[in-house]
């Protein structure tokens, strides 16, 4: 082979470059072999696939490569770490694979490396440079209105667009796929999903799409309720079934037959029950399986007929939780107006109030909570010893819930009463007075919780959990404020909005179904009973 200088390779790249590379021309012109034109002609071409902007730059040169010859693994492995940049970039598939990879290598380079090294040379190059096997999938551009966004769902407190917001900010900074999986407790599949959303169709396709009423399928699901409606007034003998009363599964056989419309046992139980009909037991009684019921009752009675002037008795309960949303109720409207309130609704957010009632003066102290469970409890029996600390005795009365009987309420009510607690802090005493089990229709707080859904929370629609809590603070405050100016034990009719006297009295139901977490949402058809 001839040697060449720089200005014949020169030669030889300016002919390449301009198209005109005429083999025996340029072998007479510059006095070189047609097998050295070769070579350089395959460097120039592999530099202008791979590297285009570097093909006009002379002193840019490709390692030493011979078309028909095996390369050496030291040049063979020298010429890959310069293409994982470029393949990587480059690659369509769905994940990198060294199997996929080497394919698209291949392409380039068929003199190249085995799929064994090749995969041990890019393991480890890929380890090097913290690129996972997803890296071709990241997000690679945020414009400063997404940037804006992203950052004020991660610091906003909806855990939807937190989550979104995660992934996509941890990928455009070169977090890995798995780690945010693992954060998350999610799966590589949904975290990518997430990506390729954005990248597609930017923060606009994270969000949450709004909800649209299909009027179509609800008219098509009131003419089912209606028609079922008119067969529960029928006699099942009317229809060839020899009772005395409806089964769903006759029902259903029933509407098929007469309708001409497919109908199952189960289809016709959702739709009666969505349109407010069950079974029921011809008669409710209120009673309690605790086998010391007379014994709990008789020592309640006890002690509120011989409570002293400096002795307290609470009625202490939860409300809750119960959703800040539209809230149905009674209203006053236009004759042939219906108010009506959607089916599906998004919370505002989630309450529980823990509160007691104290039966001689009529004074309720109340605060909200997280959960229901003993730490609560222990939160308020302190803070009823600090408003109450002039008093000797505090009583408490609640329900049989768990909470209201572990062992670790037991033992601080057993701290706070003694003598040197009591000595050093200045406060009453607390004795427990529990109610039998399954028996909350005893609960005096019950009534006053009845009173306070049905002046506040019906035909609600508060704007935030804030807002809601702000009505009820300010219930409870102008209705302690009416029993200072007016004293009165409580009973008879408290506040004019309790559905019954709010009083210690076996033969009450303090507990209605008018609490917020039981209001049922107003539908188009008619409640009854099955």
């Amino acid at each position: 082979m001839v040697v060449t200088s720089a200005a014949r390779i020169n030669l030889i790249r300016d002919a390449f470059i301009a198209g005109k590379l005429n083999k025996a021309a340029l072998q007479k012109t510059i006095g070189v072999g047609r097998q050295t034109i070769r070579k350089y002609c395959y460097e120039f071409g592999l530099i202008k696939k791979m590297y285009p902007d570097k093909l006009a730059d002379y002193t840019f040169r490709w390692p030493k490569v011979t078309p028909n010859t095996r390369l050496t693994v030291t040049v063979r492995k020298k010429q890959l770490m310069a293409l994982f940049p470029s393949l990587v970039e480059n690659f369509k598939g769905r994940q990198l694979r060294p199997t996929a990879l080497w394919k698209e290598y291949k392409k380039i380079a068929p003199n190249g490396l085995s799929l064994h090294r090749f995969s041990i040379y890019y393991l480890d190059w890929r380890k090097e440079h913290h690129i996972c096997q997803f890296a071709h999938r990241r997000v690679k551009m945020i414009t400063n209105e997404d940037m804006a966004v992203l950052t004020g769902w991660k610091n906003g407190g909806d855990l939807y667009y937190w989550r979104r917001a995660v992934v996509i900010l941890g990928s455009y900074n070169g977090r890995g796929v798995r780690e945010m999986a693992k954060q998350l407790e999610s799966t590589v599949q949904t975290i990518l999903i997430y990506i390729d959303i954005y990248n597609l169709k930017g923060t606009d396709g994270l969000k949450i799409a709004p909800y649209t009423v299909n009027q179509e399928r609800l008219d098509n699901v009131k003419r089912k309720q209606d028609n079922l409606v008119k067969l529960i007034h029928e006699s099942p003998q009317l229809h060839g079934f020899n009772r005395t009363s409806w089964k769903y599964g006759d029902l259903a056989a029933a509407y098929t037959a007469i309708y001409n419309e497919s109908m199952s046992r189960t289809g016709a139980h959702d739709l009666m029950a969505k349109a407010g009909y069950a079974f029921e037991k011809s008669r409710q009684v209120l009673t309690s399986p605790d086998k010391h019921f007379r014994e709990k009752v008789d020592n309640i009675k006890r002690i509120l007929s011989g409570l002293l002037p400096d002795e307290k008795f609470f009625s202490v309960d939860e409300y809750g939780h119960f959703g800040v949303k539209i809230i149905g109720g009674r209203s006053i409207v236009k004759k042939g107006e219906r108010v009506v309130i959607p089916e599906l609704q998004k919370s505002k957010g989630f309450l529980i109030m823990t509160a007691a009632l104290e039966l001689s003066t009529n004074q309720v102290t109340h605060f909200y909570s997280r959960t229901k469970d003993t730490e609560e409890m222990i939160k308020l029996i302190l803070l009823l010893s600090e408003q109450y600390r002039d008093q000797q005795k505090l009583f408490i009365s609640w329900d049989a819930a768990a909470w209201h009987s572990s062992k670790l309420l037991k033992e601080k009510i057993a701290d706070l009463n003694s003598e040197a607690y009591r000595l050093q802090h200045h406060t009453p005493a607390i004795e427990l007075a529990p109610l039998p089990s399954s028996a909350q229709f005893l609960n005096v707080i019950e009534s006053v919780f009845s009173g306070m859904a049905k002046a506040v929370l019906h035909n609600s629609n508060y704007e935030s959990v804030e807002a809601c809590m702000a009505a009820i603070d300010r219930h409870f405050k102008e209705r302690n404020a009416h029993f200072l100016l007016n004293p009165r034990r409580a009973g008879n009719k408290i506040w004019g909005e309790e559905v019954v006297a709010a009083e210690f009295s076996e033969s009450n139901n303090c507990k209605t179904n008018t609490k917020a977490s039981k209001i049922k949402k107003e539908s188009y058809y008619q409640k009854g009973s099955m």
